[in-house]
């Protein structure tokens, strides 16, 4: 795949956000069409819930997995919490 660049002035750049004006208008014009509770998202199953198990520790991944982090201490993954928190 090849790109071709090219310098964007105001009035293409104007063109391009009416053209994707346009687009998202019909987009949602179109899902206006189709009228809510039509759309149904998800999955319905039989048993919603999985059983639990018996969960088998596996020390040579444990090892391998920590090798492979930049920060780790005692066995434990340390992360940076974000500052958004």
């Amino acid at each position: 795949m090849s790109f071709v660049w090219k310098k964007v002035d105001e009035k293409l750049k104007k063109e391009i956000e009416q053209e994707a004006k346009r687009i998202l208008n019909d987009f949602s014009n179109s899902l206006k069409k189709i009228g809510e509770g039509k759309l149904k998202l998800g999955v319905r199953r039989k048993q919603q819930v999985r059983e639990e198990g018996n969960g088998k520790v596996n020390e040579d991944f444990r090892k391998k997995f920590l090798k492979l982090v930049p920060n780790e201490k005692e066995g434990y993954v340390v992360a940076e919490k974000g500052s958004w928190l």
